[in-house]
């Protein structure tokens, strides 16, 4: 495996590894109550707040796993413009973020990287989340809203433009009605 395709899986991979602590036993949830993310972390993307590689399970910071609703890895790409990041969907309806910024994917105001989970500010009554290459979509009440990269327009803003969006926007023309 060339080493730049190895950089590329092991990105991808390092995104979704907070989905893989939902998933743990029955009887494992009474002993642990976190959520658990591992593996490469230059960008935060593990949520503990460091940058430094974790060879084991460990807490996502300040997220339990009964609270959580949905937990969606994004980023991938080329190895370069990986850009791994996380979002969770609380039973709440609020959102939290945390990983790679650079297209504004962390829905903060920012393109700063963040090595914790944060709320995204004016979100709550989510009901779904899912996160992409460098982007977040998001129902709140019957509306979808998105948010990070437009580089190929795949937030649906109806602007002519690539520059990310780093705040939620409503998608147009999907609604409800």
């Amino acid at each position: 495996m060339s080493p730049n395709l190895r950089s590329t899986l092991l990105a991808a991979l390092t995104a979704a590894t907070a989905l893989a602590a939902p998933c743990l036993p029955a009887h494992a949830a009474g002993t642990d109550p976190w959520v658990r993310a591992w593996g490469e972390n230059a960008q935060g993307q593990l949520g503990n707040g460091s940058v430094l590689a974790q060879q084991t399970p460990a807490a996502v910071i300040g997220i339990a796993r009964d609270d959580v609703r949905e937990l969606s890895g994004g980023g991938g790409g080329a190895a370069a413009a990986a850009n791994p990041f996380a979002v969770a969907l609380l039973k709440d309806g609020t959102v939290k973020s945390w990983g790679s910024n650079a297209t504004g994917q962390l829905g903060n105001g920012t393109t700063t990287a963040q090595s914790f989970p944060a709320t995204v500010a004016g979100l709550s009554g989510v009901s779904e989340v899912s996160a992409g290459l460098n982007h977040v979509l998001a129902v709140k009440g019957g509306r979808v809203l998105a948010w990070g990269s437009n580089a190929s327009k795949q937030l649906g803003t109806g602007q002519d433009t690539t520059n990310p969006y780093k705040a939620p926007i409503p998608v147009q023309s999907l609604d409800k009605r």
